[in-house]
C-alpha cells in the first residue's frame, strides 16, 4: 500500500488514462474528482483509492459495442491488461488491471442511448468496494 500522496498521484494517473481513452473513443462524459474542501469521507464523493468515468457514446452513428471496444483498446495501449470480457445481450463488461488498480468498464445498450461507465479501485480499498451492496461477490 502506498502513502496518501502517492495514492492520489496514482489516482490522477488512472483518471488521465480513462479521460484519454474516452477522448480517443470519442465518448462524451465526465470523471468527477474528490471534493478538496470536504471535511469527511462521506462528503468527498470518491476516495483517493477509487475513480469513476461515466457517459455516453455521444454519436448517433457510433452505437453498440464499437465505441466501448475502442475505449478498452485505448486503455490497453496505455498499459492496462484485459482480465476478462463478458457480453450478455445489451450488457457488456470488461475488467482491466494495471499495477494495484482494477477498472471495470460497463456498456449498457438501449434503443435510445448507450451508457458507458468505468469504475476503478486500488487494491488498498478493494475490501471496502466489495462490501458495497450490489458490488461484492454474489452468494
Amino acid at each position: 500500500m502506498c502513502d496518501q500522496g502517492g495514492l492520489r498521484r496514482e489516482r490522477d494517473g488512472v483518471d488521465a488514462d480513462l479521460d484519454a481513452a474516452a477522448a480517443q473513443a470519442r465518448l462524451t462524459g465526465l470523471s468527477p474528482g474528490p471534493d478538496p474542501d470536504a471535511t469527511s469521507p462521506a462528503e468527498r464523493k470518491l476516495a483517493d483509492c477509487s475513480v469513476l468515468w461515466s457517459g455516453t457514446t455521444g454519436l448517433a452513428e457510433a452505437r453498440g459495442d464499437k465505441p466501448f471496444a475502442a475505449a478498452v483498446r485505448a486503455l490497453q495501449k496505455r498499459g492496462w491488461k484485459l482480465a476478462s470480457r463478458q457480453q450478455d445481450g445489451a450488457f457488456t463488461q470488461a475488467v482491466l488491471a494495471k499495477g494495484e488498480w482494477t477498472v471495470k468498464g460497463k456498456l449498457s445498450e438501449s434503443d435510445r442511448i448507450d451508457r458507458i461507465s468505468f469504475a476503478g479501485y486500488h487494491s488498498s480499498c478493494a475490501k471496502d468496494i466489495a462490501a458495497l451492496p450490489g458490488i461484492g461477490p454474489k452468494a
